[in-house]
């Protein structure tokens, strides 16, 4: 990630420092999540739920109803969302400030509309737990739409840094906030966390696979 942010204008140094902190930081927060709305619902909620007792080592499943709460939480993970989102705007306001910010932005707004659009197509809720999208879509998304514009836009050097932010943004908007009313709407869920899976969240790792792929792909 180091090499990415070098052609926005960071040294070797503030690239490395960034890079680190983002990965530090990340690592550090990810257990921490920060609750920004409370949803409150009509009623309580009552779900079955399965539980094991274990018997001289054989397991005999519990059932039992469990009661949920009157309220929804609706959270963001600083270590899966967070801090991703900080330096996707990092890279956002390099770009701006750059020599080629008009080209750069094209590409930044593209990947992130493309990305956007194919997390949202490939994106499902799972009942309980959240929503799941296939890894790989948000990278390829976000490195190919970045790749090829910033190629025809004559600026490659900038297309990693550019596929970070798009992935890391639409995937956000396509898989998480796209989805949202319909994981309020799940009776399971007490708690929707955004970028909830810390380092191992699509935000997370959308951004990270897609300046890695970009890098792959570079001519």
């Amino acid at each position: 990630m180091t090499l990415a942010f070098g052609p926005l204008g960071l040294s070797l140094e503030q690239s490395l420092l960034l890079t680190s902190s983002m990965f530090a930081a990340s690592l550090a927060l990810s257990f921490v999540n920060i609750v920004v709305k409370r949803v409150p619902r009509s009623g309580l909620v009552i779900v079955p739920e399965v539980d094991f007792v274990y018997v001289f080592g054989y397991p005999f499943p519990v059932y039992r109803l469990k009661t949920l709460g009157r309220e929804v939480l609706v959270a963001v993970n600083l270590g899966g969302a967070a801090v991703p989102l900080a330096v996707a705007s990092i890279v956002v306001l390099l770009a701006a400030l750059s020599p080629w910010s008009r080209e750069a932005l094209i590409c930044l707004v593209a990947s992130t509309v493309v990305t956007t659009l194919t997390s949202k197509a490939f994106a499902r809720v799972v009942p309980g737990l959240g929503v799941a999208c296939p890894a790989l879509v948000p990278p390829a998304s976000s490195a190919l739409t970045a790749l090829s514009l910033s190629l025809w836009l004559s600026i490659p050097q900038q297309a990693p840094a550019i596929a970070y932010a798009g992935a890391v943004y639409g995937t956000l908007l396509g898989a998480d906030i796209a989805n949202l009313p319909q994981c309020l709407r799940d009776p399971a869920m007490s708690i929707i966390s955004i970028g909830g899976a810390g380092t191992f969240d699509g935000i997370y790792l959308g951004g990270v696979g897609a300046l890695l792929l970009t890098f792959l792909l570079l001519p």
